[in-house]
């Protein structure tokens, strides 16, 4: 099963590494000296968490906005999506 899910969805289980990393990062690693900051020279895998799980999420919206063109959806009713999202962001 777990084959199944590694080869089907690896974006979606690229997402969910990267959550429980950032997870166990915030919460101090285990006080295991690779999950901490680094605090300017180097780098270490907390370092590393953030900008995968943006990666992710900018890989994964050419997905979205593909099956969305597919779909028939227009670019203005997309935009208007994107902008209440954002508004709802910013207000809440």
């Amino acid at each position: 099963m777990l084959i199944y899910i590694i080869i089907k969805y690896p974006l979606s289980l690229l997402f969910f590494l990267a959550l429980i990393a950032m997870i166990f990062v915030n919460y101090g690693g285990g006080g295991y000296v690779q999950f901490e900051h680094s605090p300017w020279h180097g780098i270490t895998f907390a370092d590393v968490v953030l900008p995968l799980f943006v990666w992710i999420l900018g890989a994964s919206l050419v997905f979205s906005l593909k099956n969305a063109f597919d779909r028939g959806v227009s670019k203005r009713t997309l935009l208007m999506k994107v902008a209440m999202r954002t508004l709802k962001l910013f207000v809440c």
